[in-house]
């Protein structure tokens, strides 16, 4: 996983009434007089090898997006079902440490900004990798928002490049610079 060098930082007025742990994980530092943000942490998810499942073929380089799983009936044995379970899975597993329980709430949203690389131009609608990876992150992602980067390709390494922190650390930040470079 790739870290987001040190930037200038500078002081913000913040609201966040997020424990000192919390802001530790998000980049938020100082005292309640003045706090520093840093820059949204970046992180890096690569694209996954998907398994044969049921009736889909297997797929090198493959990009999950948001599959709505309905309970009941048997849906636990879907394919679709089970290989966004093993996206999910694959998310988290490169999510860097206590990311995952800093969950937004009402009071202290977070943006997640997603810039998808493609494989090549057969591939799911944008907005739905955002949604899959936003599952994977947070089991209640109702105070969370961010934006869907246009679609970029690399045949030889596709990703999803995330943006995530309190909306105060995207000030002055150009998302869409950054994830050129990335």
């Amino acid at each position: 996983m790739a870290a987001l060098p040190e930037q200038g930082v500078e002081k913000i007025p913040s609201t966040l009434p997020a424990p000192p742990e919390a802001r530790a994980k998000l980049g938020v530092a100082g005292g309640a007089e003045g706090r520093r943000l840093a820059a949204p942490q970046v992180i890096i998810i690569p694209a996954m090898d998907a398994p044969k499942i049921g009736r889909l073929t297997p797929q090198a380089g493959w990009i999950g997006a948001y599959y709505p799983i309905l309970h009941g009936r048997g849906n636990h044995q879907n394919p679709h079902a089970v290989r966004y379970g093993l996206w999910k899975d694959h998310v988290r597993a490169h999510l860097p440490a206590g990311l995952a329980e800093t969950a937004p709430t009402r009071e202290r949203p977070l943006r997640l900004d997603t810039f998808p690389v493609f494989r090549n131009g057969q591939h799911p609608d944008a907005a739905n990798v955002r949604k899959g990876v936003e599952d994977a992150l947070w089991r209640n992602d109702k105070y969370a928002y961010g934006m869907v980067g246009r679609p970029r390709f690399d045949k030889e390494n596709p990703r999803v490049i995330c943006f995530v922190g309190p909306p105060e650390a995207f000030e002055g930040f150009d998302v869409e610079q950054e994830a050129s470079t990335r």
